[in-house]
């Protein structure tokens, strides 16, 4: 059942400056809030429900003229796969499952497959982990027979022995054509992590299968090395940053799911060429972090390192795995990047965006997946158990809180009646009521993770906030335009980003752009233009409010402003007072401009961000806020009879008002955030 929500904007002071740090500060609990018991979560556990991924397993016929280099262990019996899709039929209540691509019958294939190896590795995982938790013998059965299919689709000879091919046809040959087995990718990296798992799970219990799956992880490990090492070290020049060249796909994303089954391997065989590929991958993602403060990506992960635009949902386990890396390597530098791009990316993609598609640099599309709210919950997990930080910890609740209704359409996203979770929330705010492999894989594998962490459901909400205070977008084309024009390519993505509105504003020297923001409670933001480079920098003017600030439009020699591809976020100076109802915004290029400017959007961003849901069972109210300026700034327990419990730590300062009244008033220095329970 859907719910409704109110959304209001709330001012908050600015205070003094100051450079502190609250990175491992413990939860600040209010009078009359209880820190969370240390029990098993039973309720999470009995949440667990495997029924809808085993209605999408399918089985695919083993060829009789297998491909030259192609076998696995128990070879002639079909295969195990799991359909890519599920569509959901709202006549007859269920679902009808389905692969990637249109149908041919005449041929019996799929245009991509049936089945991806992305599903089968991460339905293996599911399996595996059920099968330690419960012993269910089931579960290991068809984590075996997923193993199978795994080691059916690596190619074991030739100059790519070790890679994988992705697609699987129902006649259980590989798709050719979109899946290529000569290249090291993403799902190679899911793969190897999988066979990881399964060799850590059997090694005991089947020596000879798990013998099996350690060669074939030995030969995966040969094609990451073939991929990584002969570029390790060297850099590329994209949008004017050095980015590093040895990234499995060019991608931090994919290379950090190899890390973490590399990693894996380490811990269970000591082998040093497992832990010499994932120091060189950790480096890798270490070195394509970008930003700071106000500075986009604030400090976090770039997912490409084509791009500097973009970033995704889609398995962004960057934290967790330089987290894990830094932990189990001996690498504290790559915890504190961990904790920076936490503190400063991740936690304001969570309060502004939630599970967020994708960001290329601004919300072009407000998709919400399972993928993102569980890559979320599993890099704030990690910080959890590394740091011992409850902050952590509560951050992670509120990411698995997603599946339960707290998300923006308020809608419960894993039913634990069937084991089905949607497929996503829609740009527009319905519900994808489809529920494929992925989001279905996604769901439970949070699960899994959260059932073995005590005191984290105290930290679930369950419903969408009863408060917030986040940042509103404009699309520069929806202004009054003089001295410009809008721009409308045939497609919104520009090949790096992907422009909020389709359409971009190209003001010319002299000309400006009028913005209309309705804005429901006044507060304090700062300005934020979504730019495109020009080949030099102009200076604009914005004014909101009789306020007026600049700032300089970045600038790339050589680069055309007649088809912008790369885009940034760019902050102004200062801040500027946001006032209840319609808050008119001027952009100007300044007297003196030699070249137009491409803007794509304007984002009124609170210098204080914050949430607030219902939590727990005993009436608290579970608040996180986020200071996204450079200065100290206060927040005030808008609730009533708060007071603090616990000792302040670093960074943090608590007072009671003037008038006595034990209001909580809590210090977070710049770019920092907090995490208060309190009571009503």
């Amino acid at each position: 059942m859907k719910r409704t929500i109110s959304l209001k904007r709330i001012a908050l002071p600015v205070a003094g400056i100051a450079m502190l740090s609250v990175l491992a500060s413990p939860i600040v609990y209010a009078q009359g809030a209880t820190p969370p018991n240390q029990q098993q979560n039973s309720s999470i556990v009995s949440d667990i429900n495997l029924s809808h991924l085993n209605s999408l397993e399918a089985h695919v016929t083993y060829p009789s003229n297998s491909m030259a280099g192609l076998s696995t262990f128990n070879p002639g019996s079909p295969l195990a796969v799991w359909w890519t899709y599920a569509n959901y039929n709202s006549q007859s209540k269920e679902y009808t499952p389905v692969g990637s691509g249109k149908f041919d019958s005449s041929t019996n294939t799929w245009g991509q497959g049936e089945s991806a190896l992305d599903d089968i590795s991460r339905a293996v995982v599911v399996y595996l982990r059920h099968y330690e938790m419960f012993h269910d013998a089931l579960s290991l059965q068809k984590a075996e027979s997923g193993l199978r299919t795994i080691c059916y689709l690596q190619a074991t000879s030739g100059p790519d022995a070790g890679n994988f091919f992705d697609w699987i046809q129902p006649t259980g040959q590989p798709n050719l054509t979109v899946s290529s087995d000569s290249h090291f990718s993403w799902w190679g990296s899911r793969a190897l992590w999988a066979l990881t798992e399964g060799y850590g799970v059997l090694k005991t219990s089947d020596p000879t299968l798990a013998s099996y799956l350690q060669n074939r992880i030995k030969l995966a490990m040969q094609a990451v090395a073939r991929r990584v090492q002969p570029d390790y070290g060297q850099f590329s020049s994209v949008d004017g940053f050095q980015t590093p060249n040895w990234l499995i796909g060019d991608g931090s994303d994919a290379s950090s799911v190899a890390v973490l089954g590399l990693l894996q391997y380490y811990q269970l065989t000591g082998s040093t060429t497992a832990k010499s590929l994932a120091q060189m991958l950790a480096t890798g993602i270490y070195d394509l972090r970008a930003g700071s403060g106000t500075v986009w990506p604030y400090g976090g992960f770039l997912d490409y390192a084509q791009s500097f635009s973009m970033w995704h949902g889609y398995g962004s386990n960057q934290i967790e795995a330089l987290v894990d890396a830094g932990h189990l390597l001996n690498n504290p530098t790559w915890i504190s990047a961990a904790q920076n791009a936490a503190s400063g990316f991740l936690v304001h993609t969570s309060l502004a965006y939630g599970p967020i598609a994708g960001l290329d640099p601004g919300p072009a599309d407000q998709t919400e997946i399972a993928y993102a709210a569980t890559s979320m919950f599993q890099d704030y997990l990690a910080l959890s158990k590394v740091t011992h930080s409850q902050r952590y910890m509560a951050m992670a609740g509120v990411s698995l809180g997603w599946y339960f209704g707290a998300n923006r359409a308020g809608y419960d996203m894993y039913n634990s009646q069937t084991g089905a979770t949607f497929d996503g929330i829609n740009d527009n705010g319905t519900l994808n009521t489809n529920s494929g492999a992925e989001s279905t894989i996604e769901g439970l594998m949070a699960l899994e993770d959260a059932a073995k962490v005590p005191g984290l459901q105290s930290y679930i909400p369950q419903a969408p906030p009863i408060s917030e205070n986040l940042p509103i977008t404009v699309p520069a084309s929806n202004g009054l335009i003089s001295g410009g024009q809008v721009v409308t390519p045939a497609s919104a993505w520009t090949g790096q980003g992907q422009l909020t509105n389709g359409s971009y504003v190209s003001l010319q020297p002299n000309g400006q752009d009028v913005l209309n923001a309705l804005v429901s409670n006044p507060g304090m933001d700062k300005i934020q233009i979504e730019t495109s480079p020009g080949s030099s920098p102009q200076l604009l003017n914005v004014s909101i409010a009789g306020m007026n600030s600049s700032l300089q439009t970045p600038a790339i020699p050589g680069a055309s402003i007649a088809s912008p591809v790369y885009l940034t976020l760019q902050s102004a100076p200062g801040v500027v007072p946001v006032y209840q109802g319609l808050t008119r915004i001027h952009l100007s290029l300044a007297p003196g401009a030699t070249q137009a400017a491409d803007i794509d959007s304007v984002v009124l961003q609170p210098v204080v961000e914050y949430a607030t849901w219902n939590s727990g069972d005993q009436g608290e109210l579970l608040t996180v806020v986020k200071n996204m300026s450079g200065h100290t700034v206060t927040w005030t327990d808008p609730w009533g009879q708060a007071n603090i419990v616990s000792s302040p730590s670093a960074g943090e300062s608590v007072q009671a008002d003037a008038t006595g009244s034990r209001i909580m008033t809590v210090s977070i220095p710049a770019y920092g955030f907090i995490v208060v329970v309190s009571r009503r």
